[in-house]
């Protein structure tokens, strides 16, 4: 496992395309669907790993020797992708803070650290990426904490807010899924909101992002 880690590490990915497949679902998914047999549509990518010395994101196929093209299912490379650009960014940010920010060596309260390193990242118009919140607002002020979370829809999953259930049933949203899909050709992957727990049949023409602004009164993302 070591050794596979060193030799990815020397490698970056290059996304290629998306696409949807037909198959019979096995006896485990008859059964959660309560014995309906028939096909299903099985989400897909296509990736391609190249030497990061190799490697252009300007070229469409990334690299053209030394490369190694892989297929794997769309939830798994979303949850694996999102999980990297998350430490990725939570890498960017702890190393600008020590080496831009200055606030390690105040010898203030700990709520003037936190102002410290919350103007230096506006200063940079990192808060968005970096800060948990303004600190020069009191709690809740400022803020309206939705409880949509993305990471709870790496996979097609019931959407779920911090209002609760009576809140989604007044506006329509429970019952309803949200979960990742491929554009249209391929080239990109977005959320979109569905009326199955399959995350096959939008919840509108615009794959669902009319009525998620209508439920919760922001875009989805």
């Amino acid at each position: 496992l070591v050794s596979l880690r060193s030799w990815v590490a020397n490698y970056s990915l290059k996304f290629q395309g998306c696409h949807y497949v037909q198959q019979f679902r096995d006896d485990e998914e008859q059964n959660q669907q309560g014995g309906n047999a028939g096909v299903q549509l099985k989400h897909l990518v296509r990736f391609r790993l190249c030497p990061t010395d190799l490697c252009n994101e300007n070229k469409s196929m990334g690299c053209s020797n030394k490369y190694g093209d892989y297929v794997v299912g769309l939830e798994t490379f979303v949850d694996v992708y999102y999980e990297y650009q998350k430490r990725l960014e939570e890498y960017q940010c702890e190393t600008y803070l020590q080496n831009n920010c200055n606030c390690q060596n105040d010898d203030d309260a700990q709520g003037d650290q936190e102002m410290c390193e919350y103007d230096c990242l506006v200063a940079a118009g990192m808060e968005d990426m970096c800060a948990d919140g303004n600190p020069y607002e009191q709690d809740g002020q400022g803020q309206q904490d939705n409880g949509f979370e993305v990471e709870r829809y790496m996979e097609c999953a019931e959407l779920e807010m911090n209002q609760g259930r009576r809140h989604l049933e007044e506006n329509q949203g429970f019952g309803l899924f949200v979960g990742p899909y491929c554009a249209e050709q391929g080239g990109s992957i977005h959320l979109g909101v569905f009326l199955d727990d399959s995350c096959s049949e939008f919840a509108d023409s615009s794959q669902g992002r009319e009525t998620f602004q209508s439920i919760t009164g922001m875009q989805l993302p």
